[in-house]
Formats: structure tokens, sequence, C-alpha cells
């Protein structure tokens, strides 16, 4: 991609829309930038941006920025049917997502990661067997690094393992991993797509552009990804936790196996897996897959797993007290996370849900809520929504906020229970961000006597 004085567009003053910036403004293009968001607001991001020959406009995205525009290159936030891009397209100016225009610039493979949930452990997973295996890998993406910040740099490296959401995989274009890992697919977002189909096809277009060389690797576990026919050249592996597969990683006898053109190896025991819960349990073998396809030995797969902590906010013990364990799953932010969650314990759930609704099917757990837990606190916008739809699977209570939620739940408790917060809705009701929120929690837990 020549982009030497052009003129682009970028859209969103983010992490992603400040890493473009800079990328666009070394490649010497001239380089522009809107947010709806005010210069007070976004000072922060504009300091990064000090001694770059950039324009800012914002407060809005006036459609009189687009003459002259050769491209646009977009920010995750953004969504495609806003005035201004849906002006461009009928201009029939270029866009791209943050993730398609650093692509352009790689000269390393990329290893890249999506699915509904289970996404930043993976790719933090992947990255550190890599690592350990002696190869220099590095994660970027959604992750929380952008890709553009090392685009200019790949060839310092053997492996980027990206992390990929499916707001960044609506503008992808070249994009072309040389594994692309699907690990679930469950209703998400569903404020921003119109259905699960359309959600679902934009997860695959992470494979759509793979070639002979390259591998897939779907979840068989999961019923949709079984189910498709994906339309590539690539090479198509899965991973299971209840099947044997031919091709792929698979769990058999209490150990874990890799098979690849009529070879299987065993790579080792389910206990030293040392991640709680079955999504974890998927996303280790998601990993492995992956990771024996760039030939990291059984040994190094065994140490690694058997050391790996994961990212903070999934599946996260906080403490122990009179018996009962607390849970920390802030990052369950729809309602696939939160069956994942319950299924993962045996014992007597204490489960605090809520939050900004993203038009999730809470009916999907009343079967789960009725076996496992044994009362539901619900904090935030969609608490009714919520104790509607589990009418009469388990007695629910309301909770005026996390330190309310959490001493509720604990006066509920008895020795031997589990107080998990999996909230199945976005934090940004009561918090900034899905972290801000788990912090909270444990903070509240903490508290406790």
């Amino acid at each position: 991609m020549e982009v030497k004085g052009k003129k682009l567009l970028i859209l969103g003053l983010a992490r992603t829309g400040v890493a473009a910036a800079r990328l666009a403004n070394s490649l010497g293009a001239d380089v522009m930038v809107s947010d709806i968001k005010s210069q007070e607001e976004l000072n922060e991001h504009i300091k990064m941006l000090e001694g770059a020959d950039v324009r800012f406009f914002l407060g809005s995205h006036p459609e009189s920025l687009l003459k002259g525009i050769d491209l646009i290159v977009v920010s995750p936030g953004i969504q495609g049917t806003i005035p201004i891009l849906l002006k461009a397209r009928n201009m029939g100016i270029k866009i791209v997502s943050e993730i398609e225009f650093a692509y352009n610039f790689l000269q390393v493979p990329v290893i890249a990661i999506t699915g509904t949930n289970g996404k930043t452990t993976t790719t933090k997973l992947i990255n550190e067997l890599l690592i350990a295996a002696g190869y220099r890998s590095l994660g970027l993406g959604n992750i929380g690094t952008p890709l553009s910040e090392f685009a200019l740099n790949s060839q310092e490296y053997d492996y980027l393992v990206v992390e990929v959401s499916s707001f960044q995989l609506e503008e992808v274009v070249n994009f072309k991993p040389f594994i692309s890992l699907i690990l679930n697919i469950t209703p998400d977002h569903m404020d921003r797509y119109k259905g699960i189909e359309e959600y679902s096809r934009t997860k695959y277009r992470i494979f759509e552009k793979q070639k002979k060389k390259d591998f897939l690797v779907l979840n068989y576990d999961d019923l949709m990804l079984r189910k498709l026919s994906p339309q590539t050249g690539a090479s198509v592996l899965y991973f299971s936790t209840k099947e044997v597969i031919n091709n792929g990683c698979f769990v058999k006898g209490g150990e874990i196996f890799f098979g690849f053109q009529n070879s299987v190896k065993a790579v080792c025991s389910l206990c030293d897996v040392k991640l709680e819960g079955l999504h974890n349990l998927e996303n280790a073998l998601a990993a492995i897959t992956a990771c024996s396809l760039c030939h990291v030995e059984p040994e190094t797969i065994k140490k690694v797993l058997s050391e790996f902590k994961p990212p903070s906010h999934r599946i996260e013990f906080v403490r122990e007290l009179n018996g009962v364990r607390f849970i920390n799953d802030s990052k369950g932010t729809n309602v696939g996370a939160v069956v994942k969650s319950l299924m993962s314990y045996s014992s007597p759930i204490i489960l605090i849900a809520g939050g900004r609704d993203k038009k999730g099917d809470f009916d999907m757990l009343r079967d789960l809520v009725k076996s496992k837990v044994k009362k539901l606190v619900l904090i935030g916008e969609a608490k009714e929504k919520i104790k509607k739809s589990l009418n009469g699977f388990t007695h629910s209570i309301n909770a005026s906020d996390m330190n309310d939620a959490v001493k509720k739940s604990f006066e509920a408790a008895s020795s031997g229970d589990i107080i998990l917060l999996s909230p199945g809705c976005a934090s940004f009701d009561m918090f900034n961000s899905y972290e801000e929120r788990g912090v909270a929690f444990r903070r509240a837990v903490m508290g406790l006597k």
C-alpha cells in the first residue's frame, strides 16, 4: 500500500487512532484525525501525537473532511453506519480498519485470534509459548497494543500474535494470517449487529484471504463452528474437549494430544493445565494447536501451561473467606461467557450479574441457573431484564452498587459456596471499563471481615 503524499483521514482518536496516525505520518501521508469528543476529553491522546504533522478535527465528523481524501482508517469503536462513512462509500473512498492498514506494512507471519470469548487469554498464551520455544514473538491488537505501533519494525520478530475483534474485521481487505483461530461464536454486540448471522459473518472474515500454506483452527465443540464449511484455501484443524480429532488437538483419558497429517503425539496431561474453567481448557487446546503448527515441542508446552497466569478479571480467584471462594470474571461481558463460567464449577454459586445490556438473550441461562445458582444478585441497568428472564429459576435480589452486591452475596453464602462475578453485560452504566468493575469487586471482597 502506497500512502506517501496521499490524504488520509483517521476516524477515532483512541489508542488505535494514535498508532495509525503515527504510522501514516511516518510513511509521508497527509494525515487528518477526526473524533466526536472534545479537545479536553482527548487531551491525553493529542499529546501522544506532539511533533507529528497531524491536523485535528474534534467534536464531530463533518462530511466536508471527505474532500480529496484517498483513504479512511477507522478505529474499532466507530460504526460503519455513521453518516460520514455512508457518504464516503457513496463517493468510492476506500475504507479500512486500523488492523488492515497496519497489515499492509508487515514483513512477518501473523497468528490471529478471534471469537466471542477467550481471545486475550489465548493470545497471551500463544505468545508466551512461542517465546519459551525461542521465537521472537509479540502479542498485539485488541489485547492492548495496536498493530500499527510495530508495523514498520515487524522484521525484528518471527511471529506477531494478534487479538482481533469483530469490529476490527469489519473493514479488512487483504488481511491474511498464517494461522487464524476462531475460539467460539455466541451472541454478542447485538446492539451493533442485526443478529448472530451478521456477527458470525464478520468473524469469518479472518480467514477469507487465507491460502494453501495457511491454517485455520476452529472449536469443534462449538456447534456453529462445527457446522461451518469454511470457504478457504487454508488447512482446517479443530480442537475439542469432548471428541477425538484427526487434525487438531483433543483430550483422551486425562491426556492432551495433537494430531496432524496422520501423526498423533501426546502433549501433556490435563493436570499440567493450571487454568481454571472449561473455557480456559478450550483456550489451552487452541493455543496448543497453533503452537504445534509452529513446531513448539511438548516439553515446552507442558512447562508454560503449568506456570501460565491468565490476564486479570477472567475467572480470577480473589480470596477465600469462611470457606467461601470469590471469583472475578468481570470480563464476562456477554451471556456466552456467563455460560462457560457457570459450567466451570460444581459447587453452589451465588452469581453477581448485570450492567449495561448488549441485547443479550438471558433466557439461555435458565437451565444452568436452575441447576447451579443458589442466588442471583443483580446490579446495573439490565437487572430488571435479567430478573424477568430468570424469574422462577432461582431466587434473585437487587443490589445498589458493587459493595452492596458483595455484601448481600456473602450474607447469603455458606461454606463451600462460590461467589462469582460474571456480569453478562457491559460495564459502562456504572464503571468506565470491565477492568474498573473487576477492581471494585476485588476491593469489596478484600474489605469483608
